[in-house]
């Protein structure tokens, strides 16, 4: 009978920790949106009066922008990834051929992030006057 009632307050136990952990993480899944969507006001707010934007300009602008942010990431992470596996301790155990591709493929994710960077300052000249892209 003792285990058995052991047995019980284990489980009860156990279900109320997972559901305070449950509402944890919802907490702060809504701390991250508000300090996600808090930075993102001040980043319009900062770009538009650092840029000094028309309202014409900013409807054009902040749709490149974002799409250029998207690319930028994307590239960024992807150099990331291959850095990491070019930094990795498994390095010293591979051939020099695979050791050339890890490196190849690293220069590739930076010239491919120099790209997303020329692509978007030829876009960015056709939405904004010069003067406003420099």
């Amino acid at each position: 009978m003792r285990r058995v009632i052991l047995t019980i307050m284990a489980v009860v136990l156990c279900l109320g920790a997972t559901a305070q952990d449950k509402t944890l993480r919802q907490g702060r899944r809504s701390q991250h949106e508000a300090i996600y969507n808090k930075w993102q006001n001040e980043r319009i707010a900062f770009f538009t009066s650092e840029i000094d934007l028309t309202p014409e300009e900013a409807q054009l602008f902040w749709p490149v922008y974002n799409q250029f942010l998207k690319e930028s990431r994307s590239a960024h992470s992807k150099c990331v990834r291959a850095l990491q596996l070019l930094k990795s301790k498994a390095v010293e155990k591979l051939t020099e051929t695979e050791i050339q591709k890890r490196v190849d493929d690293y220069i590739a994710c930076v010239a491919a992030q120099d790209e997303v960077f020329t692509k978007y300052a030829a876009e960015f000249k056709k939405v904004l006057p010069i003067e406003k892209v420099a």
